[in-house]
């Protein structure tokens, strides 16, 4: 499909598609391609040359779409890693409408990677790693910030080594970490942690 339907902007170092993260809506998969930096709707139940299409474009400045999640209201919401020297505060969040339609809804994050929707509509992002604007850039350790309506984000959780999702379950909010690295032996470290999205500024 990426293929035979090239998106808009093609980055220097375009490899067609590298999917990130999916979420399930409505019988319905929504993944977000980092590398493409677009949005895809697929219909595991059409026929197989129809499943795909394009639900958003958003390639041109090649933020790098990250973190996606399902909202109650039917829309599909992505955050963004943007381009080195990832600029402090230049990360945000969008809604990806069911027509495609691209609105701000968040700023003022760094290095979005992993995003999450609380019951009561609250965004968690998470923000992959620190020395944002100089190098190299992502230095860990990383946390996971909440969008408080008409102030700056608020940090839940910190610090985290590199993660990279962010998901609500039955019981609060989990991230992972450790998403890019290992203890460089032969046991790996990733690991998963139930967060206290209620905490401001916790660990």
């Amino acid at each position: 499909f990426q293929k035979a339907n090239p998106p808009k902007y093609i980055p220097p170092d375009y490899n067609f598609s590298n999917p990130y993260d999916m979420v399930a809506m409505n019988g319905k998969l929504y993944i977000s391609d980092g590398n493409a930096c677009v949005i895809f709707e697929v219909d595991p139940a059409a026929t197989q040359n129809k499943r795909v299409r394009r639900l958003a474009d958003m390639s041109v400045g090649h933020p790098i779409t990250t973190g996606i999640a399902a909202g109650a209201d039917g829309n599909v919401y992505v955050t963004i890693m943007t381009i080195p020297p990832y600029p402090p505060g230049a990360a945000k969040v969008f809604k990806i409408g069911a027509s495609g339609t691209v609105t701000e809804v968040g700023t003022g994050l760094s290095l979005g990677t992993g995003l999450a929707i609380g019951p009561d509509g609250t965004f968690y992002v998470a923000e992959f790693a620190t020395a944002l604007g100089k190098a190299p850039y992502v230095v860990p350790p990383g946390r996971v910030m909440k969008l408080v309506a008409g102030g700056a984000p608020q940090q839940v959780a910190a610090p985290l080594m590199y993660p990279g999702m962010l998901r609500w379950g039955p019981d609060g909010l989990y991230s992972d970490a450790f998403s890019i690295g290992t203890n460089e032996g032969a046991t790996p470290i990733g690991a998963i942690y139930r967060l206290d999205s209620t905490a401001t500024g916790g660990k």
